[in-house]
C-alpha cells in the first residue's frame, strides 16, 4: 500500500493527469463488475494509498515549499498540451489516405503537423492515422470487446462452481477462464483497464518502457490459456519471418540521409513506399 501511496504522490507531482484519470476509471469499472462481497477488499486498499499519498504529496510538495520558499511551487496545467491540437490534425489529414493511412511511424515525420517530435499521445487515433480506417475498426472492436470480456469475468469470482458453468454458458465468455481465479486476477484486470485508458492521453504504445511492460502484463493475463503444440515446418516459417523482417529493418538503417534526418527508415527508404 505505501508503494502505490508514492507512485499516487509521484503522479501528483508530475501532473501526470492522463494516469491519474485511467487509475480512478479503472478502479470504478473493476468495483462495478466485482461481487457485491469481493468490493470493499478490492477499493478500501485503493483509498487508502490514495488518500495517504495525498496526504504526503500536499505536505511534502504543498506545505513545506511553501514555508521554505514562502510562494507556491507547484500549479496545476489546464491546457492540453497540445493534445488536441494533434488529434484534430489527423482528423484533418486523414482523408487523404483514409483507407490504408500513411504507414507504420508516419506521424514522426509528418509535415505541418502541430508539435515537432510528438506522437499523437492516443493509441486508436494514431493507428487510424497509421494504418487506415479498415484496421482501426478491426483494432477497436476487438478492444472493446476484449476489455468487457475481461471485466465480465470478475463476475465470476465467488461464484459456486454450478453457477459459474450456467453462466458461462449463458453469457458466451471464454470456456477456458479458471474457476481458481484469485486476487491476482483482479489486479491484472484492473491494470489492462488502467493502461487501455491511459492510452487515450498519452504514448503507451511508443515508448519502449511501456511497450515492455504492457506485453508482460498481456502475457500474465493469458497465462491461463492451455499450451498449443506448434508443428515443425510452422516453427521454421516463423523464425524465416522474424529473420526477415529483422535484416529489412537493420537494412533500412544504413541509410545515411535518413540517420542524419532521424526519419523512420523503414518506410521511407522504399521497402514499404
Amino acid at each position: 500500500m505505501f508503494a502505490f501511496s508514492v507512485l499516487w504522490l509521484i503522479l501528483l507531482q508530475s501532473e501526470t493527469r492522463g494516469a491519474l484519470l485511467a487509475m480512478v476509471v479503472a478502479a470504478f469499472a473493476v468495483y462495478s463488475f466485482l461481487p457485491a462481497d469481493l468490493r470493499k477488499a478490492f477499493i478500501r486498499p485503493i483509498m487508502k494509498a490514495v488518500a495517504l499519498g495525498t496526504l504526503l504529496w500536499l505536505v511534502l510538495i504543498i506545505i513545506i515549499p511553501l514555508f521554505i520558499f514562502d510562494s507556491q511551487i507547484w500549479q496545476l496545467r489546464t491546457n492540453s498540451s497540445g493534445r488536441i491540437a494533434m488529434w484534430i490534425y489527423i482528423l484533418q489529414t486523414l482523408p487523404e489516405r483514409i483507407w490504408l493511412g500513411y504507414g507504420p511511424m508516419s506521424f514522426a515525420w509528418a509535415e505541418a503537423r502541430p508539435l515537432p517530435n510528438a506522437h499523437p499521445h492516443n493509441a486508436l487515433l494514431q493507428f487510424l492515422y497509421e494504418f487506415g480506417v479498415f484496421a482501426f475498426i478491426l483494432l477497436a472492436s476487438w478492444s472493446v470487446m476484449k476489455l468487457r470480456a475481461i471485466l465480465k469475468t470478475l463476475t465470476l469470482l465467488g461464484a459456486k462452481l454450478s453457477d459459474l458453468l450456467a453462466v458461462k454458458l449463458q453469457s458466451g465468455i471464454d470456456t477456458n477462464i479458471d474457476t481458481n481465479m484469485d486476487v491476482t486476477d483482479i489486479v491484472l484486470v484492473f491494470a489492462l483497464c488502467a493502461v487501455w485508458i491511459y492510452a487515450m492521453f498519452d504514448g503507451v504504445i511508443v515508448m519502449p518502457l511501456s511497450q515492455a511492460l504492457l506485453v508482460a502484463l498481456l502475457a500474465l493475463n493469458c497465462r491461463q490459456y492451455q499450451l498449443r503444440v506448434i508443428a515443425l515446418p510452422w516453427k521454421v516459417g516463423l523464425v524465416a519471418i522474424v529473420i526477415i523482417c529483422g535484416a529489412l529493418l537493420i537494412d533500412s538503417l544504413s541509410d545515411a540521409t535518413l540517420n542524419q534526418q532521424l526519419y523512420p527508415r523503414l518506410w521511407l527508404t522504399g521497402i514499404i513506399n
